[in-house]
Parts: structure tokens; sequence; C-alpha cells
């Protein structure tokens, strides 16, 4: 469905994301980028077009962010695709050129550079607000891009202002039912003092990872399988855990990040993650969490099995609060994919996630060689580099099922990036819509 108008509301999170920007401007916080390695022949041309092409395809590409008739926000669609620009050689810092904030979000929100690196590879470099791109959206472009490059025909693309609208829809829908008191009752007495206040003349944003071999990883999902919990819930068990142990809080609010893509919308770029509570007691044995903290963690997730339809606005503003996450967690796939075009092959890599507008982001990524990189994102104007390192230290521990205590088993190393995929709550990877991601 393509809606008649060049507008549509935003998106639960592209609000958020919105709102970040605006307190924080010139920021590299909501960047997302990839490098795209291009092994043999490429016809910059055709490569241009490709992108061209995609860019009238994919609404997104073309998008960004304008004012209503009431000076509210909305995503506006423009006329102008993205294109390309070409570099003779490769620029002398990379990530600073991935990483460059967008300022004015004036789309189009997405940037494509090209150069080449020796006689027979290049490399392609894509850069994008995360109002525009989320987790799953990355190889669904680079896939676009090949098929425009080969000039196939494709069938139209579901254009993700409908979605935006539909989702808005339900934001906003007069009425309560069911769902809306089951979240006023969930969210009841939730704590308003902040884990982390203000902290004065600090600035930025960091970032710590540490990476569990694949051995430690498949010792994970089988502790996960034999306790009948996906290890989505261990993650958040893990959190729970960690973020309590830091702050001393005994009911934490950790926001979920959770897949709204219908698979109606599976060849759809856009953003289609919001960011749902679970609310998570204290362990009362730390020294046992995660595991004491499974059947909580469990729960949570089924919760947004039921109820998870809700846009996060909705939920908040009939509970009478604002916003009030200050930690979330995701677990995706590392954006690590490949498709062949022609005589060249292009391997698509992460450069740059986008992080979390909460104080505190918790990423885990599952990587194609059966490990996991665990990455920490914090906010510095509320959180310091020693208590992201302290969350990573407990977290990783907990997830290693205690086998860092003794070294080895993890890797460390800093980073800027975030994202998400889809998960089951049960199992490993489900139906869209039951999950975070």
């Amino acid at each position: 469905m393509t809606p008649s108008t060049n507008t549509a509301p935003l998106a639960p999170q592209q609000e958020q994301l919105h709102a970040d920007e605006l307190f924080r401007p010139d920021t590299c916080r909501n960047v997302v980028a990839m490098r795209v390695t291009m092994s043999g022949p490429v016809d910059v041309d055709a490569l241009d077009r490709a992108v061209r092409l995609l860019g009238e395809r994919q609404a997104m590409l073309r998008a960004g962010v304008g004012v209503d008739d009431l000076g509210d926000p909305v995503l506006a669609v423009a006329g102008a695709t993205p294109t390309l620009t070409r570099l003779a050689a490769a620029p002398t810092a990379v990530a600073a050129l991935a990483s460059e904030p967008f300022g004015c979000l004036a789309g189009p929100l997405v940037r494509f550079t090209w150069w080449p690196v020796t006689a027979s590879t290049s490399t392609l470099l894509v850069s994008a607000h995360h109002l525009v791109l989320d987790g799953a959206s990355g190889p669904l472009l680079v896939d676009g891009l090949a098929a425009g490059y080969r000039a196939a025909a494709e069938d139209p693309v579901p254009d993700y202002r409908a979605y935006a609208t539909e989702r808005a829809g339900r934001a906003w829908a007069p009425g309560e039912d069911d769902a809306d008191r089951h979240w006023s009752d969930y969210l009841a007495g939730i704590a308003g003092a902040p884990l982390w206040p203000p902290r004065q003349g600090a600035v930025g944003a960091g970032s710590v990872r540490r990476r569990l071999d694949p051995g430690t990883a498949a010792r994970l999902t089988e502790f996960a399988a034999a306790h009948r919990v996906s290890p989505m819930a261990l993650v958040l068990a893990g959190t729970a855990a960690a973020v309590a142990t830091e702050t001393a809080r005994d009911d934490l609010l950790i926001g979920v990040a959770y897949a709204d893509r219908d698979a109606e919308y599976d060849r759809t770029i856009g953003n289609f993650v919001d960011v749902l509570p679970v609310r998570m007691p204290a362990p009362q044995d730390r020294a046992a969490a995660p595991l004491g903290l499974l059947p909580d963690a469990r729960e949570g997730l089924l919760n947004l099995l039921e109820y998870g339809d809700v846009p996060s606005s909705r939920i908040f503003r009939r509970a009478g609060l604002r916003n009030p996450i200050e930690v979330s967690v995701s677990m995706r796939r590392a954006w690590e994919h490949s498709v062949v075009v022609g005589d060249s092959t292009w391997t698509m890599s992460e450069l740059v996630l986008a992080q979390s507008p909460y104080p505190c982001s918790v990423d885990v990524a599952e990587r194609q060689d059966g490990g996991l990189e665990i990455a920490v994102h914090h906010d510095r104007t509320r959180l310091d580099d020693g208590a992201a390192h302290r969350i990573l230290a407990v977290l990783t521990d907990q997830l290693a099922l205690g086998k860092t205590r003794s070294g080895g088993t993890t890797q460390h190393a800093g980073s800027c990036a975030s994202g998400n995929m889809r998960r089951s709550i049960l199992s490993g990877d489900g139906p869209r819509r039951i999950g975070p991601r």
C-alpha cells in the first residue's frame, strides 16, 4: 500500500530518537553505518543507478523529519533520492566519515560512499540515521542494491509510511481496553527516582565490549534450553542482576527491543523497533543470578507476547508516566551478510551501529562464528565509564555462567555500536512480532 501523502507520523522509537537528537544535536549517537567489501569488478555507474533505484523503491531512504500544521514532528518523504559519492582513494579516517552526524534531519538521511582499495576490490560505505534503518534493514539494503545493480525486476515494496500510520493509530485509538488496564497495573508504583542522576560537567557517550567464544556461547544456549527459556531471557536476567548490583535498586524497569515487523513488511527498509518495558526485581541471591531471575525474565517476555502490540508511547501516556526506561536490552544477529553480484561478491559488515537513546543499553550480537559480542553503551552525562565497565563485567560473568572468573573466555574492546535482531521469546529464531530483537 502506498500512502496518498508524503508525510506520516513518527513511530514510537522514532519519536524517542528524534527527541534524543534535539537534546544532543550533531552527535554520532544515532548513526548506523555498514561497510560493504566488494571483491571483484564493479561498474561504478551501475552502482550509482542501483543507489538511485533503491531510493525510489524504499520510501525511508528519501525520508527526513518535518513538521505538520500543528508544529509536531512527522516523517517527511521527499522526491530526492540518495546518490553515490565516489572517492579516488580510501579516506584517511573511515570511522569519522562513517559516524558523521546528519545534523539537520531533513532527508535523505542516508549516505553512500564508494572508493577503490586494490585493482580487484573496493569498498561501499553506507551511513544512515537510525530513524530510517533498523537491524533487519541492513541485509535488505544490500540485497536491494544488488538487485538494482543487476537491473533485476522486483515486485513493489510495501511503503513504511503505511506501517507508521497504522502504528500511530494504535497509539492514539480512543477508549480503554484490557491491554491498557494491564499496562497501567503493571507499571503501578514503579520508582520515579532516576537510576543515575545527571553528572555535572560530563559530556559524550561511550561503549565497552567483550566477546564470548563460540564454545561458551554454545554452553549458554544449552543452559537456556535446559531451563526452558530463550537466550534472551538469560540476557535480560543477567542485565537485571548487573544493574541491580551497580545501583542497589530492587525494582528495575528494563526496556526490551521488540520487533514490530509483520511478514507484510519483510522487504521494507525502516525502523520497526519499539522498546517495551519489563519489570525485574533485584536477585535475592546475587551469587545465584541469573538463574534466580529466570522466572521473572520469562514472565516479563511472555507479557510482551500478549501485550506487545500496544505502542510504548500509549503505554506510558495511559500510565501517566514520561518514558521511565533508563536501561534497554537487545539481542540480534551481527551484520554479516554476503551476496554474489555477477563476478563480484559483496560482503556487508557493521562499522558503526547507533546507540540507544537511553542512559545504558545492552546489545548482544550473535556472530557467524557462533560467538557472542556483548556491548554496554552509555551516556556519560548519566553513567561514568567505570560503572559501564562494572555492568559489563557482571553481565559477561553471568552469561558465561561464571567461567570468566578464571579468565580466558572473553576478549575486551572499545566500540560505538548497538542494534537489534529478531528473537523468539521461548526458543531461537521465531515468527515476527512475538519477540525482542
